[in-house]
């Protein structure tokens, strides 16, 4: 039987009850029940799906659990009913920060559920992702993951956003949470091309979060996506909108209509050779306003920021990151799926401009709004912003002496003279490239958007 496994987390309805579709060999001819908490056997509501063979809608159980279900001569235990979510996307979904003794020895909550790789549901711990063991070849055989080469990160470095996440929106929500983790490090939008959904989960990512999704009731949330770094090179970064429109219609298609979905715009990478290929500054730039930008462009989706977040090694965000993005993951989701907009944190673009500075009238400033934020924060002062002539590709990030944040926006003052503005195509960055540091956040610590290029034409005397 398809649609139904032991310890799941079945999607729940507008009713709170749950709603599945399950597929069997033969028809289902008795009324299958369940057993509540309570020991009392409760009928279930099924409904044939006239257009599929041997299809039914499974339904009729309330948020909750666990229960027991039967079904024809099938006995299921160990049934929740709340939400769930697909974890998709590259290394930093998968989850590289670094373990903690709690992690390794967790004090598990049994309303919060991981589909682990291997294909059994359990009571979920930080980390999510084990795509050395697994029932979906395509992380072995296709993408190389074994516990040989994962042997370093194995109960060291396996922590990704996904459970945090979770727990954020089980007490949001209050009713139990499953996650479906699909994520797999390194892959590129090529590899989570929406055409593979019929290859299965042997030899396509797409078609093995298909295939989870399916055999596990073929209903959900939403999505929480992080992926990209590996679209930053001068070939992938031209089609990358392209790539991610199309995804996200193709998941909306397979996975549930106007589907909400979190993504998350990539971060930095510290390196001292080009990554993979090109002027990796300007290449992860692009990107990155593609990603800051896809929210005006797509309907019940919204993006998580980490310019501010710290990480274990090169490119993989820490333990502690990975717990603020999770949070912030799970207040904009909160938002999608109650039909409120969400609070994205903006930057506003058509209101950056440049001013006189009111202390010394040789000198300028920046005035830099944010919108959707409640209070700004950097101590001791803001990091990150960079003043760069693309014409001439020249850094003029040097003349930049101090910066102050002033209510909801950051003032920027640099010894460029204002008559330089008129005669430079001067234009503001926050998270240039690759590594620049950053250290501007809300109140609650959540990270604000990178952006840039943002032409500073505007003039205020």
């Amino acid at each position: 039987m398809i649609g139904i496994m032991n310890g799941m987390v079945m999607q729940r309805n507008a009713d709170d009850l749950s709603e599945i579709t399950i597929y069997t060999e033969n028809k289902i001819d008795n009324v299958p029940y369940y057993t509540s908490t309570n020991g009392i056997n409760y009928p279930l509501v099924i409904k044939e799906i006239p257009e599929e063979k041997n299809a039914y809608i499974l339904s009729g159980i309330p948020v909750g659990g666990p229960y027991e279900l039967y079904i024809e001569n099938e006995h299921f235990t160990d049934i929740y009913v709340g939400d769930l979510w697909l974890l998709a996307g590259q290394s930093n979904m998968e989850g590289v920060g670094a373990c903690t003794k709690d992690d390794l020895n967790f004090n598990r909550n049994p309303e919060i559920r991981n589909l682990e790789m291997k294909n059994q549901w359990e009571a979920a711990t930080p980390i999510i992702h084990k795509t050395y063991d697994t029932y979906d070849k395509v992380h072995t055989d296709v993408l190389g993951a074994t516990r040989a080469n994962s042997e370093h990160y194995i109960n060291n470095r396996c922590v990704g956003p996904g459970y945090f996440f979770a727990e954020s929106m089980n007490k949001y929500e209050r009713v139990p949470q499953g996650l479906i983790p699909c994520a797999h490090g390194g892959t590129t939008m090529d590899q989570w091309s929406p055409d593979g959904r019929d290859l299965g989960g042997d030899k396509s990512l797409y078609g093995a979060m298909y295939r989870r999704f399916k055999a596990n009731g073929s209903h959900v949330r939403g999505m929480f996506w992080y992926q990209g770094c590996s679209e930053t090179n001068p070939r992938d970064k031209l089609v990358y909108e392209e790539k991610m429109l199309n995804f996200v219609k193709s998941v909306r298609s397979d996975f549930g209509k106007n589907l909400p979905i979190v993504q998350v715009q990539i971060g930095h990478v510290y390196t001292t050779v080009p990554f993979p290929i090109g002027d990796n500054n300007i290449d992860w730039n692009d990107v990155r306003e593609i990603q800051r930008n896809l929210s005006c462009k797509i309907d019940n989706f919204t993006t998580a920021y980490v310019t501010s977040y710290t990480v274990d090694d090169t490119i993989h965000l820490s333990r502690n990151s990975q717990i603020s993005l999770g949070k912030n993951a799970a207040e904009l989701m909160e938002a999608l799926i109650h039909g409120r907009k969400p609070r994205e944190i903006k930057v506003d673009i058509e209101n950056i401009h440049v001013e006189v500075d009111d202390f010394r009238g040789d000198f300028s400033k920046i005035i830099v709004p944010y919108i959707n934020i409640d209070g700004l924060k950097a101590e001791p002062q803001p990091y990150g912003f960079c003043i760069y002539d693309d014409k001439e590709v020249k850094d003029y990030t040097k003349s930049i002496y101090t910066c102050r944040i002033e209510d909801n926006k950051v003032i920027i003052k640099t010894c460029l003279p204002p008559e330089r503005f008129k005669q430079t195509e001067f234009s503001l960055y926050y998270c240039y490239g690759l590594n620049t540091i950053c250290n501007l956040t809300d109140s609650e610590g959540f990270s604000v958007p990178a952006f840039g290029p943002v032409k500073l034409t505007k003039l205020t005397f």
